[in-house]
């Protein structure tokens, strides 16, 4: 496998805009959550700094959030897929399949976080003798480290089987096991998390 720069932003949740990142940082791939514009309004802002995009939003539900992936157009990139709408897309370059993903986020919405997940265990059954590299925004943990507070709560078995079944790894946490940083935060005495 080839390296690769990849960069996922929900980027409701950041100061930085699109061009910021991509100017500062130079991602290969710049996976991002919470998108609300279409294809074309990505493609206008990314038209004079090198890179291409695709959005998975409803078309028919514009409000409601979705993914978009965005990638420097010196990459040969032979496949985008909206997976799951709003919640899961792939692309393919050189013979890697990336997938960006953003989970349903709150207490309330973990049915259909827990429906999420294993239609994409689905998928990767799929791809099982070549497994994607995933990104994203995940909105739960699964360790105890990734919190504050009320990791019970936060912790979602369905996710945590499938990193287990397909023998993923946390890329943070195998460069930081011990480190406690959080990209989630909510006040100053409400937990913390590293979603």
């Amino acid at each position: 496998m080839a390296d690769f720069r990849i960069i996922s932003l929900n980027i409701a949740m950041s100061s930085l805009s699109i061009s910021d990142v991509l100017r500062t940082d130079k991602p290969d791939f710049l996976f991002l959550q919470e998108v609300s514009f279409s294809t074309q309004t990505l493609s206008d802002k990314l038209d004079n700094i090198g890179y291409s995009g695709e959005c998975n939003v409803d078309i028919l539900h514009p409000t409601l959030p979705g993914t978009a992936v965005v990638w420097r157009k010196t990459l040969k990139i032979s496949e985008v897929n909206q997976i799951i709408e709003r919640r899961v897309m792939s692309l393919k370059c050189g013979g890697e399949t990336f997938v960006n993903v953003y989970a349903p986020s709150g207490t309330a919405n973990r049915k259909e976080r827990m429906e999420m997940f294993n239609e994409l265990a689905v998928y990767l059954l799929e791809w099982r003798d070549k497994l994607p590299v995933m990104a994203g925004d995940w909105n739960v943990i699964l360790a105890e480290i990734d919190t504050t507070k009320n990791f019970q709560t936060k912790f979602c078995k369905t996710l945590n089987e499938i990193v287990k079944s397909f023998h993923y790894h946390d890329c943070f946490r195998l460069l930081h096991p011990t480190a406690r940083e959080f990209t989630f935060h909510r006040g100053e005495h409400v937990a913390q998390s590293r979603l």
